[in-house]
């Protein structure tokens, strides 16, 4: 089968009812997080290293409630990436440096991080986005009453004549 477009490989159904474990099946029940795509599209004017992407996308792992702190050990983080305990501490200090996140301790001493500040950086990215989007929609709404109304004011013959002048390749003037 030859792909003409990239619109062909798109699926047309539409994403009413749309669940992860449709998309993932089994693997989504060891468990998944939700991301806002602005996140990972956005990871360059965020100024994210691949590596602060990484460990902030742990640390995000564990946030369920806007309101709480999570607490994974960085050997745990550096075990997951491959990497040591010592990298994952530089990595959070640049993120707190950058403010995605805030770190405390424990009266004991035990590290902690709330993560909340990452929304507050995406949302004025998201908004942008969001700008974007709708500016495009109704661009392309505007596009389709154009064409509409062009339809309309054209005879059907005319239309095809259109048509034939637009699709027929154009002889060129060489030797025959």
């Amino acid at each position: 089968m030859r792909i003409e477009n990239l619109s062909e490989l798109a699926s047309q159904e539409p994403l009413e009812g749309f669940r992860i474990s449709e998309r993932w099946g089994k693997v989504a029940e060891a468990g998944y997080q939700a991301l806002p795509d602005v996140l990972l599209f956005a990871q360059s004017e965020l100024r994210l290293s691949s590596e602060e992407l990484n460990v902030l996308l742990n640390l995000l792992a564990h946030w369920w409630r806007p309101k709480d702190v999570v607490f994974p050990r960085a050997a745990t983080i550096a075990d997951r990436m491959g990497v040591s305990p010592r990298s994952i501490q530089r990595i959070t200090k640049s993120l707190e440096g950058k403010g995605f996140i805030v770190k405390s301790r424990t009266a004991d001493g035990r590290p902690y991080y709330n993560v909340a500040p990452t929304k507050e950086l995406l949302l004025p990215i998201a908004e942008k986005l969001l700008r974007e989007k709708l500016d495009a929609k109704k661009l392309r709404d505007a596009q389709r009453r154009d064409t509409k109304a062009v339809r309309s004011q054209t005879s059907d013959d005319e239309l095809d004549q259109l048509k034939s002048t637009v699709l027929t390749p154009k002889k060129t003037g060489g030797a025959q």
